[in-house]
């Protein structure tokens, strides 16, 4: 059972502190108000913790595990790549449990710093590079069988379920470049999406650990 002891504003802390660009200038640790909508965006969507795993009482706190803020930043990352926020809810609703699984596994021998060539291998030396790929495509038209419209697990939309397919977890540069060799070369599948998570996953551990808690309001 995963211990969660992590609030709201907590993980929209280190959301924040994990993805914005250094070059903002906002007061240090004060995510900007509209980036803390995200999380009852994403929660509203599944993309942290599916329905039947919230507490349903008026007042009380949906608590988090580091994991579940994992794959809320994997969501963010997926909307800040395109996707919209329906898409994500849906993938995250598949994907949930192979995601969390990859983040435990991270976290057994994260990334550590190697002199100056930045967080790449894990403290035996060993590429420790982790990353996600997956095609999402938005014309439906292309594929002989497209979704169609109805009730889909994961999907809250009105019309058909979006297409994200062939997700895959991808570990070390060397398995990412075999995975990449192949694109385009039969004049078809020419797209893929690529998402780094070891780094990710290390960061927003770090910044939990710092993440403050807010002493007014509902959490």
């Amino acid at each position: 059972m995963l211990k969660r002891y992590i609030k709201k504003y907590q993980a929209v802390w280190a959301w924040w502190e994990t993805k914005r660009n250094a070059a903002t200038f906002d007061r240090a640790g004060q995510p900007r108000a509209k980036f803390q909508n995200y999380f009852d965006r994403l929660q509203v969507v599944d993309a942290l913790l599916p329905e039947n795993e919230r507490s349903g009482q008026r007042g009380e706190d949906n608590l988090l595990s580091p994991a579940h803020v994992f794959v809320g930043a994997v969501a963010l990352d997926l909307l800040d790549a395109g996707i919209n926020i329906g898409a994500v809810g849906f993938f995250v609703t598949h994907a949930r449990d192979m995601l969390m699984k990859t983040y435990e596994q991270i976290m057994q021998n994260p990334p550590v710093r190697v002199g100056k060539g930045g967080w790449k291998y894990d403290e035996n030396g060993k590429d420790a590079r982790v990353y996600l790929t997956l095609r999402y495509s938005d014309i439906h038209e292309l594929w002989p069988h497209p979704p169609k419209s109805g009730p889909c697990k994961g999907w809250k939309g009105a019309g058909p379920h979006p297409l994200i397919v062939n997700s895959k977890i991808i570990r070390g540069m060397t398995a990412l470049t075999e995975e990449l060799d192949e694109l385009g070369v039969d004049g078809n599948h020419t797209q893929k999406m690529v998402f780094e998570l070891a780094n990710v996953a290390r960061i927003v551990t770090e910044k939990l650990k710092e993440a403050p808690i807010r002493k007014r309001g509902r959490q």
